[in-house]
């Protein structure tokens, strides 16, 4: 039996994608996945019950971390910031514990974001700032890169006390057609651009004596 030539390239083609597909789910073992589950269609193994133990795991990972998640933002919401803290970074320490370098870094990024704000507003404005470079240095999305550098910038200036710098950075950040329109990005900093105006009218009142 003789194979022509088109035949075997197509033969070598259809090895490659396979190997390559059967590599990617074994790589990212994911009993949720559809290779896997027609893969345990075709040749059922004992690999499959470890899988349905890794996901029952993961869901009380994740469980844990969301109690910690609501927990953290409702005392932020009471403003109770550092209770706040202590809730976010539980969240963070089951994060890190994941066994996978994807869902460590992944699942620690929401606290991490949370944290920025909360530091913020308790006055830790380095810590604040930690939480951003962290961000930065794996891997945002290039709108959230641009929203953590704008945070960036209006953390620096209210740490150093200028109000009004700040409150520049605030104004360029909402007149980003990049940022606006992301209705929650946009609502933080005119959040953000009340509490300067306030401290402004407080620092004001603070030098006339009214």
């Amino acid at each position: 039996m003789s194979f022509s030539r088109k035949k075997i390239s197509l033969i070598m083609i259809g090895v490659v994608v396979l190997s390559g597909l059967w590599y990617v789910n074994m790589k990212l073992k994911d009993d949720r996945s559809f290779l896997f589950q027609l893969r345990e269609m075709i040749w059922p193994s004992e690999y499959s019950q470890g899988q349905e133990q890794n996901f029952k795991s993961d869901l009380a990972s994740i469980a844990k971390q969301w109690k910690y998640h609501d927990l953290g933002k409702k005392y932020f919401e009471a403003g109770e910031y550092e209770k706040s803290i202590e809730e976010y970074k539980k969240a963070i320490e089951i994060a890190k514990q994941e066994p996978r370098d994807w869902a460590r870094l992944r699942e620690q990024k929401f606290p991490r974001a949370r944290l920025i704000h909360v530091y913020e507003a308790a006055g830790r404005f380095d810590e604040a700032i930690e939480q951003i470079d962290w961000l930065l240095a794996h891997g945002p999305s290039d709108s959230v890169r641009l929203e953590l550098l704008a945070w960036k910038n209006v953390i620096m200036a209210e740490r150093n006390g200028e109000y009004k710098a700040a409150l520049t950075h605030v104004e360029t950040a909402l007149n980003s057609d990049d940022l606006k329109k992301y209705k929650y990005v946009t609502q933080r900093f005119i959040a953000k651009r009340g509490d300067l105006q306030q401290k402004l009218l407080s620092e004001k009142a603070a030098l006339t004596g009214n």
